[in-house]
C-alpha cells in the first residue's frame, strides 16, 4: 500500500474526528499507554478529519488519540469542560446514552497506517456537540486565562461562601466567565470593575432562573469585597461568541488559587449520580 493509498484507506473505512476505536483495537492502545484498567478503556480519535486522510503520510504520520474509560457515574462538574482537568463526555450508542472519563494527557499518537487497517466502532459515536465541548476542553489546557493574584487573593476572603455558592452553580452551567478592569494586578488605591457571566446550555433552559439568582449572590459577594459587579446569568444562545472570547474562563472545579493542591476534583463530587440518566439529553 503506497502513502496515498493509506489517506485514501483511512477516508474510506470512515475515520473523523471524534470517531470511537472498536473496543479490542481501543484496550490494545490503552495498555500501550500504560492504563491500568484496560478493560474498561476507551479510545477517541481527537486528529482533525483532514489530518486523518492526509495523503502524504510524513506531513501527517500520526493520528492523536485520547483514551479514557467508561463511568458508571456522571457528575454535572464534570460536563461541558467545565473541570480543565477530568471530562464526562456522553456517547451514544445502540444501549442507550454512555459516559466515558477522560483526562488530559492520557493521549497517545497512533500511526495512521494502523487506521488503515482498523475501521470505527460501528455502534457508537459523538455528537457533534459532545465533539465540540471534546475538542475546545483539550485547547483549553493551552489557552485558558489566568486571573491576576490580587483578585484571587481577595475572593480568599469570602472563600467558604464561594466555594458554597459556586458547588450550587455549577451542576446548572456550562461555564462562568468574567472579564476585569483592570485586567492584571491591582495598584494601592485601585478596585476591580467585574463583569461576571454565567451561561446556560440550552437543553437546561428551565435551570436559569435559579442560575441567575446564584450568579447575583455572587456578585454581592465580588461588592462586599469592594468590587464594582454586574452579574448575569443567559442561555447561551442568547450571548455572542464576541462576548464570550473577550472575557477568562473562570475556573467552576475550586477557586483556584495559589499554593493550592493541583487534585483533580474535590471528593464531594467523585461518587455524585449522574446528571443525566441513559437516553436523556445531555
Amino acid at each position: 500500500m503506497t502513502m496515498r493509498d493509506i489517506g485514501r484507506a483511512i477516508e474510506t473505512n470512515g475515520w473523523r474526528q471524534g470517531s470511537l476505536l472498536c473496543e479490542e483495537d481501543g484496550q490494545a492502545l490503552a495498555a500501550e499507554l500504560g492504563c491500568e484498567d484496560v478493560a474498561t478503556a476507551v479510545a477517541v480519535v481527537v486528529s482533525q478529519s483532514c489530518d486523518l486522510t492526509q495523503a502524504d503520510i510524513a506531513a501527517e504520520p500520526y493520528a492523536e488519540v485520547i483514551v479514557g474509560h467508561w463511568s458508571h457515574t456522571r457528575s454535572g462538574d464534570l460536563l461541558y469542560g467545565k473541570h480543565p482537568r477530568r471530562l464526562h463526555l456522553p456517547v451514544q450508542g445502540h444501549e442507550g446514552e454512555e459516559t466515558i472519563s477522560l483526562l488530559p494527557w492520557q493521549r497517545l499518537r497512533c500511526p495512521r497506517e494502523r487506521l488503515a487497517e482498523w475501521e470505527p466502532d460501528p455502534e457508537r459515536y459523538l455528537l457533534r456537540a459532545d465533539l465540540q465541548v471534546l475538542t475546545t476542553w483539550l485547547a483549553q489546557r493551552y489557552v485558558r486565562g489566568a486571573l491576576p493574584n490580587t483578585f484571587n487573593d481577595l475572593l480568599t476572603r469570602k472563600r467558604k461562601t464561594w466555594e458554597k455558592l459556586r458547588k450550587r452553580l455549577s451542576g446548572h452551567v456550562s461555564g462562568l466567565f468574567v472579564e476585569l478592569s483592570p485586567s492584571g494586578e491591582l495598584g494601592e488605591g485601585d478596585h476591580y470593575s467585574v463583569n461576571l457571566l454565567a451561561l446556560v446550555p440550552v437543553a437546561q433552559k428551565e435551570t436559569l432562573e435559579e442560575a441567575q439568582e446564584t450568579v447575583r449572590r455572587l456578585g454581592d459577594l465580588m461588592r462586599e469585597l469592594g468590587m464594582d459587579v454586574q452579574a448575569s446569568a443567559r442561555c447561551e444562545d442568547e450571548v455572542s461568541y464576541a462576548v464570550v472570547r473577550r472575557m477568562t474562563r473562570f475556573p467552576l472545579e475550586y477557586l483556584s488559587l495559589r499554593g493550592d493542591p493541583m487534585h483533580p476534583m474535590p471528593e464531594e463530587f467523585e461518587s455524585r449520580p449522574p446528571s443525566n440518566p441513559p437516553g436523556s439529553d445531555p
